[in-house]
């Protein structure tokens, strides 16, 4: 015989049963549990949606105002939240006011059980599940493509987007992003329709008279310097530019016009010093050879070609696109700029280097106003251009500074110009790092016996910077021999001597470079053979190999990279924007990447899944980024390290000194700031013209 005992003595009720008054009531609450995340990502990756709507640690990414749906068990009358803002049910409006982070749901007061259960319970996410522990292991959900990682936590990282500029017709080409070290305001450069170059500038405090009087010098050189300005005008544009900061937000340009009027007279690589420019009304199509108040001549896009053997003049050659992908920084000394450049020539088949300075004394800072009494001619002396030909008459590589009165000023010995070339240091104004051979120019520069041969990705990055002894480094891809490389100068302005080594021996397109302030250099580049992003880091010039990681790899993803390091804590820390290409009918896209730890390992594994030592997210823009640089971005101090970005709740208001009566064709001056956060900035082109800005909350 069986005896049943009921231990219960309550009574009879429809009361919740407690602990103090127990009754024969009990009302269970099942717990709300998320099975899936849908959102504008999960479209890119259909039958995996967590291929890309979720970051290799597991996150989110979701952009301002998105409406994500949320599907699971007992989610009915739910509400949702993310930090303590409200944002709906199983239908999530994102809104503006929200921050990144976890996603809390409820159901009568019961929370979720995504982000409270042990992802571990049924053993370490490092070991393969089998039996029980596989049948149970619920709070796991790999992927089977590219990320095994992932588990039930539902975090979001909320994405802000802005235009900084947007065009009226055309759209912006080549497009830089910086950020001051002063002001911490990113600044952009770029190619500006059909006609300007844009670039951080001084906004000019000359009114356009409207008489046609001649322009008036500028002289401002204080105020704000904004996020991207007109700086110049030419017939046929520009093509290949860039820019860069000093260490006090001064900002310097470089942007090659891609006009010609016949083999030997074409337009220049053209230099832009922090003046302020001419108002966009006072600007006209001939300001690559004269009337530019703010800007000198480097590099013509042709150059004279003699036979080798008997010397004989053979004639010219010309490529309105000569230079290609500049690397240029700035270095602080004695009160004195030092501009460091390097570049691929397509006409001579080199990688060259060059270096100049920008002088202490106010004057010192404009550039020159190209006085060609001859229009075209770029072998006129009264030209003062800046070209290649080597005779004791044209100065080759200097630059012609004037004081705000429009005296012209030419030293014999240009001690404060850009790209000093004198006397003392006449062979080392333009250095060539690396040739391939195949021109014969004037300067007989090429030579096909050179260990390490050119090719047209490039970088520039300055160890020591701003200190009595910087150092230039310059990365750029073998094409010949299919490998990066490596160089650099311990003495810049007294030798040509550059040491050079071999980084990655089968890797290299759209090499960047950053070093921090221990003197490590960081690498980012493209794999073409795998279409895959690497990274490499030397802790130091002298350091023999290179500590090499593939960072993403699935399908085809890191070509134009950009990269910039940070000191977070006591590590220093890479990151690195890049492209991933459309697949199968998908928009190409922008992904930002950084490691989670101090040390340099890989972010995918041998079958393409990521590891979880790099972060890597898809940036969730609605827009699509055009084939141009994915830019990355982050303030730091002097020292490096991470600081927030500066805001403004009136970012929008152009100060009352902004230029009067002008039409541009693709986009007014802009002042563009963060969002207070310490999350990098990613910046690029869109498919409608515009520049796009990211950044998240």
């Amino acid at each position: 015989d069986v005896e049943y005992k009921n231990p219960n003595s309550s009574l009879e009720s429809t009361t919740q049963t407690t602990s103090a008054a127990p009754t024969s009531y009990y009302k269970v609450d099942v717990v709300p549990y998320i099975t899936g995340v849908e959102t504008a990502l999960s479209a890119y990756y259909r039958a995996a949606p967590s291929v890309y709507n979720r970051t290799s640690k597991g996150v989110y990414p979701v952009s301002e105002n998105e409406t994500v749906t949320i599907t699971g068990f007992n989610l009915t009358d739910c509400e949702s939240y993310i930090g303590d803002e409200y944002v709906g049910s199983t239908s999530i409006n994102i809104g503006e006011v929200a921050k990144s982070g976890e996603l809390t749901l409820t159901v009568n007061g019961v929370e979720a059980l995504n982000n409270k259960n042990d992802n571990d319970a049924s053993g370490s996410y490092k070991e393969n599940l089998t039996g029980e522990n596989a049948e149970y292991g619920y709070n796991r959900m790999p992927n089977g493509v590219n990320n095994n990682n992932l588990t039930d936590d539902v975090k979001f990282d909320i994405w802000e987007f802005k235009n900084v500029a947007n065009p009226v017709n055309g759209g912006a080409e080549y497009v830089t992003m910086k950020i001051s070290p002063a002001t911490g305001r990113p600044g952009f450069s770029y190619a500006n329709s059909i006609l300007y170059f844009n670039m951080p500038a001084y906004a000019s405090d000359q009114a356009d008279s409207g008489n046609g009087t001649a322009a008036p010098a500028n002289n401002t050189t204080t105020g704000d310097i904004y996020s991207q300005i007109p700086v110049g005008m030419n017939y046929g544009g520009f093509s290949h530019s860039t820019f860069c900061f000093d260490k006090n937000g001064m900002p310097y340009g470089v942007a090659m016009s891609t006009d010609t009027d016949s083999a030997g007279k074409s337009a220049f690589l053209q230099f832009f010093s922090r003046e302020a420019p001419l108002i966009p009304s006072r600007m006209n199509q001939q300001m690559n050879y004269h009337g530019s108040i703010n800007a000198s001549r480097i590099e013509a896009s042709t150059v004279e070609v003699y036979e080798r053997e008997d010397g004989d003049y053979s004639g010219w050659m010309t490529d309105i696109n000569r230079i290609q992908s500049i690397g240029m920084e700035a270095s602080v000394t004695n009160n004195y700029t030092y501009i460091f450049m390097a570049y691929y020539d397509s006409l001579v088949k080199q990688v060259r280097f060059r270096w100049g300075t920008v002088g202490a004394r106010p004057h010192d800072i404009d550039g020159t106003r190209n006085a060609d009494n001859n229009g075209y001619n770029r072998n006129s002396v009264t030209a003062y251009g800046l070209h290649d030909i080597v005779d004791g008459n044209s100065y080759t590589g200097t630059y012609q500074a004037a004081d705000y009165n429009g005296t012209y000023l030419r030293p014999e010995y240009p001690t404060d110009s850009l790209l000093q070339y004198g006397t003392a240091n006449r062979n080392y104004g333009v250095q060539k790092i690396a040739a391939t051979g195949i021109t014969d120019a004037k300067d007989d520069y090429a030579s096909p016996t050179d260990t390490f041969k050119a090719g047209k990705y490039v970088s520039l990055t300055i160890v020591n910077k701003d200190t009595a002894n910087p150092v230039p480094v310059v990365a750029w891809y073998d094409e010949v021999q299919r490998k990066l490389c490596m160089a650099y100068n311990a003495n810049p302005t007294g030798s040509n001597t550059w040491v050079t080594k071999e980084i990655d021996s089968d890797a290299g397109l759209y090499v960047k470079i950053a070093a921090d302030k221990t003197g490590a250099i960081h690498f980012a580049y493209y794999n073409s053979a795998g279409s895959d992003l690497k990274y490499a880091y030397l802790s130091g010039l002298n350091d023999t190999e290179a500590d090499i990681v593939m960072v993403d790899s699935f399908l085809s993803v890191g070509a134009k990279p950009t990269i910039d390091v940070v000191k977070n804590g006591t590590s220093w820390v890479p990151y690195i924007g890049y492209q991933m290409n459309g697949n199968l009918g998908t928009p190409a896209a922008a992904k930002i990447a950084y490691p989670v730890g101090s040390n340099v390992l890989a972010g995918v594994d041998n079958k393409d899944c990521f590891t979880g030592d790099w972060e890597v997210s898809v940036v969730p823009t609605k827009n699509i980024p055009k084939d141009d640089l994915i830019n990355v971005g982050l303030h730091k101090n002097a020292d490096g390290e991470i600081q927030n970005f500066t805001t403004t709740e009136k970012e929008d208001d152009i100060p009352n000194t902004i230029i009067q009566n002008q039409t541009l064709n693709v986009c007014s001056p802009s002042i563009v700031y963060g969002n207070k956060t310490q999350n990098p900035v990613v910046g690029y082109g869109i498919d409608t013209g515009a520049i796009e800005m990211g950044q998240k909350k």
